[in-house]
């Protein structure tokens, strides 16, 4: 790479808003690098990057490990792991979007002259330690494990050629990227600055379900005509959902395996079918505690609650809804693993009239009405920065305080406020402005934030504020570089393969 193209990039980093990067972060970008070169656009290929295909196989293994992530996480913060439909999709899309830009970023950087050597590729492999044996490297170990995976020599190590290649062209970036006396002090400010902000989390309608509403309050609206007009409008509107649709009830549990490890699989199927013995013996619930795999329902014996066709992955949900209830199935294999379902409930469909539903229908509409009106309270309070009204209000509505705990200003997030929107209105507090101007809404979900406390530390020694800036900027130019290069390209993503 020429002296022109680095100084080229560190021009385009000058230019930016430093203040507004560290605050709100930068986005990184994560390469697992895959996608073997082919020729023309099939049926078999997920996504075209210029002349590159990208395979199914290579599909299959990014959406395995994207789901792994959203698992790992999903455990460590105790949330439940949908096994919906529309999560499959999402982490399907996510695998292709991911590969493209591999790919894209692997074009790139050979179209710069960024490449790896094959003595480079040659002692990579040697260096890695599942090809070792008492720090030796072992040519049969590498390729029986190759064998394993289903993979070529050819293949395994023009994977390692890319992934070096992209590694270079991120250190390049990494040399262009050294910040400068500003950006060091200003860091270093943030990173002392230490503040807690304490939030409440609301979703109107959820929120609405919890007002009491007795039956003369809807009596009472129901004997008004403009009410009554109403009803029945909103009704008309909305029939499906006050018709009983068809649903289950369930108790799971699942036994993960590794994506293409026949070994895995078949000490996971092992596992769930001893499971499946015991459970003719043995409480289920209790089974589902000590052994499943979904952290999320394994808290709650394995409950998935009440769900409705098209909210599982169709394999569960085939079985779910074909069982009858306090039956334990066979086992089930779908993406997350093999599964036993036991339904505990099933509500069938049921088609209802205006009259047999209007009093549901007032109830609904009287509660949305109370929320609105509470909402709105909240909101003025928040707008006059009167915290005695904000806090009656959220009393009423049996709200709680949450707290983030103490985090610093140089952080790329907030701790249990990761929603589109919320870092900035966090950031937009301060000591003399502490509540929100008004309600956040995210993803849905609505907020209102209080700056708690502000505290100032002294910075750890071993904290290493140049390396943490030159990181982000290498990685935001590196997400820029690939952008651009996009753009000159043909990209095209198989539909059917991400729906």
């Amino acid at each position: 790479m020429t002296q022109s193209f680095t100084e080229k990039f560190r021009h385009k980093l000058s230019a930016k808003n430093v203040t507004a990067m560290i605050l709100f972060g930068a986005i990184i970008m994560v390469f697992v690098f895959f996608g073997m070169p082919s020729q023309q656009m099939g049926i078999g290929s997920v996504a075209q990057v210029n002349e590159t295909l990208i395979s199914v196989a290579d599909f299959q293994q990014e959406e395995q490990r994207i789901q792994r992530i959203q698992e790992y996480y999903a455990q460590m913060f105790g949330q439940p792991m949908a096994l919906s439909a529309e999560r499959q999709k999402m982490i399907r899309r996510q695998a292709a979007e991911s590969l493209v830009n591999q790919e894209l970023l692997n074009q790139a950087a050979s179209q710069q002259g960024i490449q790896a050597t094959t003595p480079e590729i040659v002692d990579h492999i040697r260096q890695t330690p599942e090809f070792q044996q008492n720090g030796q490297f072992q040519s049969d170990r590498y390729f029986s494990l190759l064998e394993a995976n289903r993979l070529t020599a050819a293949d395994f190590e023009n994977r390692i050629r890319k992934q070096v290649a992209q590694n270079r062209a991120l250190q390049l970036f990494q040399v262009a990227s050294s910040p400068n006396k500003v950006e060091l002090e200003k860091t270093n400010t943030l990173k002392k600055t230490k503040w807690n902000v304490a939030f409440v989390k609301f979703d109107s309608e959820a929120n609405a379900d919890k007002i009491k509403i007795s039956v003369s309050e809807i009596s009472a609206a129901l004997a008004k005509s403009e009410f009554l007009k109403r009803a029945e409008d909103d009704f008309k509107a909305n029939q499906n959902k006050y018709q009983q649709k068809e649903e289950v009830r369930a108790q799971h549990i699942l036994i993960a395996f590794k994506a293409g490890d026949a070994t895995s699989e078949q000490k996971a199927l092992e596992k769930i079918k001893a499971l499946k013995s015991r459970s003719t013996k043995e409480d289920f619930g209790a089974l589902a505690a000590q052994n499943s795999e979904d952290p999320g329902s394994k808290a709650k014996k394995g409950d998935l609650g009440y769900f409705s066709r098209g909210a599982m992955v169709k394999e569960f949900e085939d079985v779910a809804f074909s069982s009858p209830a306090g039956v334990v199935s066979e086992p089930v294999k779908t993406s997350y693993g093999y599964h036993l379902i036991k339904v505990t409930d099933h509500k069938k469909s049921e088609t209802v009239d205006f009259a047999s539903a209007q009093k549901k229908v007032a109830e609904h509409l009287l509660k949305k009405d109370m929320m609105d009106e509470k909402t709105k309270s909240i909101s003025e309070a928040l707008k006059k920065a009167d915290e005695n009204t904000l806090n009656k209000e959220v009393q009423a509505l049996g709200l709680n305080w949450e707290e983030t705990g103490d985090f610093d200003l140089s952080a790329d997030s907030v701790p249990k406020l990761e929603g589109d929107g919320l870092a900035e209105a966090v950031f937009a507090l301060s000591e003399k402005n502490k509540l929100s101007s008004d309600i956040v809404r995210s993803a849905g979900q609505k907020y209102v934030l209080k700056l708690k406390q502000v505290k100032v530390a002294e910075l750890d020694a071993k904290a290493n504020a140049d390396d943490s800036i030159k990181q982000r900027k290498a990685q935001e130019l590196l997400e820029s570089w690939v952008d651009d290069f996009r753009k000159s390209s043909k990209v095209q993503i198989n539909p059917q393969m991400t729906n």
